[in-house]
This record gives C-alpha cells, structure tokens and sequence, in this order.
C-alpha cells in the first residue's frame, strides 16, 4: 500500500476509475446517478483509508430507510467496485464493503406461527395422513387424492 496513494479522496480516485472504467451506455447513466446522488455526497471528501466498515454499513442502513432495496443494492454495488479497484491499486488495504450483506429480499419478515396454530396444523396433517392412508389402502394413485383434496 502506498501511503502517498492513500490520501487520494475518493472523489478524485473516483474521477480516475470513471476515466478507465469501459461499461455501457446504461450502465453508465445508473452508476452517475448513484455516484452523484448517494456515493459522492457522503463519501466524495474522504480518503478510501478512513472509511470504515460501521461507517459504511451505517450509510447503507440509511440508505435502506430512503429506498428499494434493489436501488440499495445498485447503489451500493459500484462504491464496492471502486473501492475493489482501491484496493488493486494500492490505496487501501482491505474493501470495507467486503462480505457486505444487503437484504434484497422483497417484503415484510414471515409471520410465525403461534403454539395453538402449530396444534391445529399438526391436528390436519394426521387427518391427511389417514386420509391418504385410507386412499393408499383402496388403491387410488397419489395425484388422484391430491386433486380431490383441492376441489
């Protein structure tokens, strides 16, 4: 790592990774937006070397408060690229992005099933047991029970 290298401001490093960096035209347009927009704002004046993982996960936990999940994900995935290539050229150590888990999943957590719902399910599935069971006995064919349960 050099020293020197590392008082770069991620402005700058990123104004020199955007004169190399070769992706599409669309390509291109998300990633300004997201470099003008979100990345640039909050990081443009530090060094790649001060920022730290909390403050990186802080940021994308704020950013989770303002938008889609899959915007968080498109945000954050460049900063990560930059500051991979930081790394490759030597003005960091380690990517604070690295191992960074965002939740893309879309929704509100799964609901959990109370004790008194788990009993009434389990008290269903022993009737389907002997249902199946009895139908197994007098010979109908699995996807005969199957579509007879769901008429």
């Amino acid at each position: 790592m050099d020293p020197r290298l590392a008082q770069t401001c991620v402005g700058e490093w990123v104004r020199r990774w955007s004169d190399a960096h070769d992706v599409g035209v669309g390509t291109w347009a998300k990633y300004d937006s997201h470099l003008r927009n979100h990345i640039l704002p909050r990081f443009g004046d530090s060094e790649p070397g001060k920022i730290g993982r909390m403050t990186v996960k802080a940021w994308v936990k704020a950013l989770r408060r303002a938008l889609a999940e899959p915007t968080v994900q498109d945000v954050v995935s460049p900063f990560s690229t930059i500051m991979n290539e930081a790394v490759d050229e030597g003005l960091i150590a380690a990517n604070p992005c690295r191992r960074l888990r965002i939740n893309t999943g879309a929704g509100d957590e799964r609901p959990t099933a109370i004790p008194e719902q788990v009993a009434l399910i389990a008290g269903r599935a022993r009737l389907m047991d002997r249902v199946i069971a009895d139908c197994d006995r007098y010979g109908f064919a699995d996807s005969e029970v199957i579509s007879a349960t769901f008429r």
